[in-house]
């Protein structure tokens, strides 16, 4: 809140070491804690996983914030520069043999995860933390929703091929299309 109020410009060198500090230290954690998770997926043999991209500059601000620090979580990204997680991810998977794939974001948290439903809509989030489809009546943690749908988007030839194109490690990259595209997609294939 002080930097936003005064600028990062303004602060005196000791304000900014201070500043460098925190930031180092959050990104040895997360640095620590992505190891520590793809330790234990190379445990359990997992060659693929599957991120949302969540790159801040697609995204002009987020909808969500966080209450303890009365800021938005794309400000607090920012802020403590964790648009390097996905660059993390990739370069600590690729030395274990785990490939990670980028997929959309658009409609992960929206689409009902039933395939013989689909639905995508956003009633389907009452709140943050609940999923109930509108339409089939399914519900279930909302965090537990957008994973079920980036595995279908991974196990399914169609989603993998209309949604994104390989790179020469055969690692999914989302395709740039209008969100208007990507529900026509998603929706095509629930209902086939």
């Amino acid at each position: 809140k002080k930097l936003d109020a005064i600028g990062y410009n303004n602060i005196s060198e000791k304000e900014k070491s201070h500043l460098e500090n925190i930031i180092s230290k959050n990104e040895w954690y997360f640095k620590k804690l992505i190891s520590e998770v793809l330790d234990e997926l190379e445990k359990k043999k997992v060659t693929d996983i599957v991120m949302e991209d969540f790159d801040s500059s697609k995204f002009k601000r987020s909808l969500i914030s966080s209450e303890e620090f009365k800021l938005s979580y794309t400000r607090l990204v920012r802020l403590l520069r964790l648009g390097n997680i996905k660059k993390w991810m990739f370069d600590q998977g690729e030395k274990r043999g785990i490939r990670v794939h980028i997929t959309t974001p658009m409609y992960s948290s929206q689409q009902c995860p039933n395939k013989k439903c689909g639905n995508i809509d956003r009633d389907n989030r009452p709140t943050q933390e609940k999923f109930k489809c509108v339409k089939c009546g399914f519900e279930d943690e909302a965090d537990f929703v957008s994973p079920i749908n980036l595995r279908n988007r991974f196990l399914s030839d169609v989603l993998k091929e209309k949604l994104h194109t390989m790179d020469d490690f055969e690692r999914m990259i989302p395709k740039r299309m209008k969100k208007e595209t990507a529900k026509k997609i998603l929706s095509s294939f629930s209902t086939s």
